[in-house]
């Protein structure tokens, strides 16, 4: 396939990991600590996401892992609040299991991002998560062939 002079191709920038968290009990959030803020030098508005997730047991079809955002610097230095029970923030997607015990790798395309923010996720499998449980961000555009 060839695309025609001028024409919009998606441009990326280098993949980071946003999150890196032990075990997550079912029901709750990441935390502060598991969280490494995106601050990007463009204001890029897109990222494909990677879940890198493993369950136990057999995961219940239907369950899911929720991807949150937290923005930064909104006012100033002033931070919009860590994600919790009792504020949950921007809700960009939904992580869906596959219903299997194994290490899965969940893909969530064209999310909305923005310059500078963290990223949670709460579980909801209906189970503590096993091992490392990481969410990566990918960055693109749009840009002018």
């Amino acid at each position: 396939m060839t695309i025609n002079a001028g024409g919009a191709i998606a441009e990326e920038a280098l993949q980071v990991t946003v999150i890196s968290a032990g075990i997550i009990a079912n029901g709750t959030f990441s935390t502060e600590a598991q969280a490494a803020a995106l601050t990007l030098a463009d204001n890029v508005k897109l990222a494909d996401a990677v879940l890198d997730i493993t369950v136990p047991t057999l995961a219940t079809t239907g369950k899911a892992v929720h991807l949150f955002r937290r923005d930064k610097n909104i006012d100033a230095a002033n931070h919009a609040p860590v994600p919790g029970v009792n504020f949950e923030s921007i809700h960009i997607h939904s992580f869906m299991l596959n219903a299997v015990g194994t290490q899965q790798f969940i893909s969530l395309p064209a999310i909305p991002i923005s310059k500078d923010a963290e990223y949670y996720i709460k579980n909801d499998t209906g189970l503590d998560t096993s091992g490392t449980t990481v969410v990566k961000l990918t960055p693109w555009t749009w840009n002018g062939k």
